[in-house]
């Protein structure tokens, strides 16, 4: 399965179950379900958008930071291929963007994460991550669709050392080899 399938990301520009049950990612919260994420968008009326199509799951990667913490729901979609010494993996998250940056800037920290301040469009927000030696990103797209969800690609390299070029801003899930 390819990035390029799941159109509404694209049009707009990471296993565990999705939707509800369980507590997948261990943060003792319980699960919670879709909110919408069109919500307070100019010109969008959440009655009118169409419901969402969710990828399907796959294995979340064993490189992924056990300590890095996900919000209850979050499943991986796609594993790619490593870029410039960086992993990359695509994770849906049921949760809209703002509700994904609260999140983020509160639990992150609190494993020992340095979050970097975070670019943010409409619909869209790009964060760095870090840990020493470790150094990440992410860049996470609403899904305009009921209930709604965000879409995430997610970088990281376990040892900054070993990658080929500085953390990018936004990671760019169609980004190819140099060289």
């Amino acid at each position: 399965m390819s990035v390029r399938r799941f159109p509404l990301a694209l049009a707009l520009t990471a296993a565990v179950l999705a939707g509800c049950g369980g507590d997948p990612a261990g943060t003792g919260e319980p699960t919670v379900g879709p909110t919408p994420t069109a919500t307070g968008i100019a010109g969008l009326d959440p009655a009118q958008l169409p419901d969402c199509v969710y990828p399907e799951p796959v294995d979340l990667p064993r490189w992924f930071p056990e300590d890095l913490p996900l919000p209850p729901g979050t499943y991986a979609a796609e594993n790619l291929s490593r870029v410039q010494g960086y992993r990359r993996t695509v994770i849906v998250i049921q949760r809209n963007i703002d509700q994904l940056q609260e999140f983020v800037f509160e639990r992150f920290p609190k494993e020992g994460w340095v979050v970097g301040r975070g670019d943010t469009e409409p619909g869209e927000v790009d964060i760095q991550f870090s840990k020493a030696p470790a150094v990440g990103a992410f860049r996470a797209l609403d899904q305009f669709c009921k209930p709604g969800f965000s879409l995430v690609i997610v970088i990281y390299a376990p040892d900054r050392s070993t990658i080929e070029a500085p953390v990018p801003i936004s990671p760019n899930p169609d980004a190819t080899p140099i060289g």
